[in-house]
């Protein structure tokens, strides 16, 4: 079974504030692909939580709260109706 500090996580947000909101939108950005507006898919490693994590209590959010959870067990995530491409399908290129 696969460790859940290494692998697929969601994270979400819902913070009233727009400034607030912009800064956690970008930081989440850099970390995964957005699947809804307040939603992201992030592939993360151990180091990269953690990294993520106190970049998130370093913005000292006043407004709202950001989750991440893991997947359990990394279940294939289904989506039903029409949604963006996954970002792990296709090419992947490094630089």
């Amino acid at each position: 079974m696969s460790d859940p500090r290494n692998g697929l996580y969601l994270c979400a947000y819902d913070i009233s504030d727009d400034r607030e909101r912009r800064r956690v939108d970008r930081l989440l950005s850099g970390y995964g692909f957005r699947r809804q507006k307040s939603l992201f898919l992030c592939r993360l490693t151990r180091a990269a939580r953690r990294r993520l994590g106190a970049a998130l209590k370093g913005l000292g959010l006043k407004t709202g709260f950001v989750l991440s959870a893991p997947l359990a067990g990394q279940a294939r995530v289904e989506t039903f109706g029409e949604a963006p491409p996954d970002p792990d399908a296709g090419d992947c290129y490094l630089v």
